[in-house]
């Protein structure tokens, strides 16, 4: 009895063992900006733009984005990274968790949106999912990154905080996709005009925002980027492309 016991135990130890190096082995970047590129996936004027504009987004409502492109997961589900991403950045303030995060796995073809818990309310799972599928993957797909990424933020502030958007007067990046079939078109305009009598699911706020001339009004600021301790609970959704 005593055999099996220490056997069970051993087992026990070693699935516990297994499990923590298999964590020690997720790497994380540093939370350098509001935009972490290191999959290289942005030209260096988006990244820029962005990142000032996620930045002063920040400082003005309290609300934290963050982006983050990597190589690979290297085996990870997304949905476990982008907890471990979040775990260790602590995006939003501590009091209202009002953060998010757009993670991209190049070599996966992965996306993942992650929300915090004080924004799970206006960004429901569903309106996340339909940020993935209608306005971030179709870019990817004709490698529009720069599009996909920029109109992907633009689309959670809708949901986050409409009346900075208005207040900034900023457009997203125009899509570059083909025109020559209008059939897209027509699937474009009515998903649109769904999302705007539904109010994208279980949100309170805007609809959703596909097209515009260019991401301007980034201008960043000094000082760093640092979590502000907000928690997350596995809000969200994911998607590839």
């Amino acid at each position: 009895m005593r055999t099996m016991s220490t056997f069970v135990f051993s087992l026990f130890a070693g699935l516990v063992f297994s499990f923590s190096a298999n964590a020690q082995e997720v790497k994380i970047p540093k939370l350098t900006g509001a935009v972490v590129d290191e999959a290289q996936m942005l030209s260096r004027a988006a990244r820029s733009n962005l990142d000032g504009f996620l930045k002063n987004f920040y400082r003005s409502t309290g609300t934290q984005i963050a982006v983050l492109t990597i190589p690979s997961l290297d085996g990870q589900p997304i949905e476990t990274y982008s907890i471990a991403v979040v775990d260790k950045w602590k995006l939003g303030n501590k009091d209202t968790d009002m953060g998010a995060l757009i993670l991209i796995s190049k070599k996966d073809r992965k996306v993942r949106i992650e929300v915090g818990q004080g924004l799970e309310g206006d960004i429901t799972d569903l309106y996340a999912k339909r940020v993935i599928d209608h306005v971030i993957t179709p870019e990817f797909k004709q490698s529009n990154f720069d599009a996909g990424i920029t109109n992907g933020v633009y689309a959670l502030i809708q949901k986050a905080n409409p009346n900075y958007l208005k207040q900034s007067k900023i457009q997203p990046i125009r899509s570059k996709r083909s025109r020559k079939s209008k059939s897209i078109w027509f699937y474009l305009i009515f998903f649109i005009i769904y999302v705007l009598i539904m109010g994208g699911g279980r949100g309170r706020r805007g609809g959703l925002f596909i097209g515009g001339s260019g991401l301007g009004g980034g201008g960043g600021f000094g000082g760093g980027f640092s979590g502000g301790g907000g928690g997350f609970s596995g809000g969200g959704a994911s998607g590839g492309w």
